[in-house]
């Protein structure tokens, strides 16, 4: 690992990666903490609330495409596509970890990945997002689902992650800074419950196609 790597990164790769193979092939989801540094959680707030103040993110949608629409009862955050992970030494090392993930995706879990999609999401004081799965209609083209929380989060701030192992089982998930989570998109609904604060996350996904313009 790299110095830029090092300074992020509380955590290796490898340090998570037999944990990551127990918990996704037994229950399909994993978490853990402090795999980004105070100081790089710290840079991503800057970094988002300088995208904030530019009027960068955009209210997300859903659907796809020519179906895309605006649904507020189903979701309120905005979101910023990440294109250039090296415009922050704090996303570039979370991209070499990405990458290793990518890896290990392919050698132990046996999935056909091949891309990363990363985006930064916003969730102001009173949005959600309702249960749902990380998939398009007609497509199954993500295959882990990933989320990097990077700011203070307190209980009674809201805002968890909530996911469904079964119909009788749920699971919440709270946004603590460095906290990352993953879990297999085209099995597990979740839903991000009412926040009561801004909630800042980067949410990506690793996929089984290449990209198309």
């Amino acid at each position: 690992m790299n110095d830029n790597c090092t300074k992020n990164l509380v955590v290796c790769f490898e340090e998570l990666a037999s944990r990551l193979e127990v918990d996704l092939v037994s229950r399909g989801w994993s978490v853990h903490d402090h795999v980004l540094s105070p100081q790089a959680c710290l840079s991503l707030q800057e970094y988002a609330s300088d995208l904030k103040s530019k009027n960068m993110f955009k209210l997300a949608s859903v659907g796809r495409r020519l179906q895309k629409k605006r649904a507020k009862a189903i979701r309120g955050d905005l979101i910023h596509w990440i294109e250039d992970w090296q415009v922050l030494p704090a996303l570039a090392a979370y991209k070499v970890f990405v990458d290793e993930l990518i890896l290990f995706c392919r050698r132990v879990l046996f999935l056909q990945a091949k891309r990363f999609e990363g985006q930064l999401a916003w969730y102001p004081k009173g949005t959600y997002y309702r249960r749902h799965l990380d998939q398009h209609v007609g497509q199954r083209h993500r295959q882990l689902s990933c989320m990097l929380y990077f700011n203070s989060w307190e209980p009674g701030f809201g805002g968890e992650l909530k996911i469904y192992p079964s119909q009788e089982e749920a699971v919440e998930i709270s946004p603590m800074a460095g906290r990352f989570v993953c879990f297999r998109s085209m099995d597990l609904e979740h839903e991000v419950l009412k926040t009561n604060y801004d909630r800042l996350s980067l949410v990506g996904w690793i996929r089984d196609d290449i990209i198309v313009f």
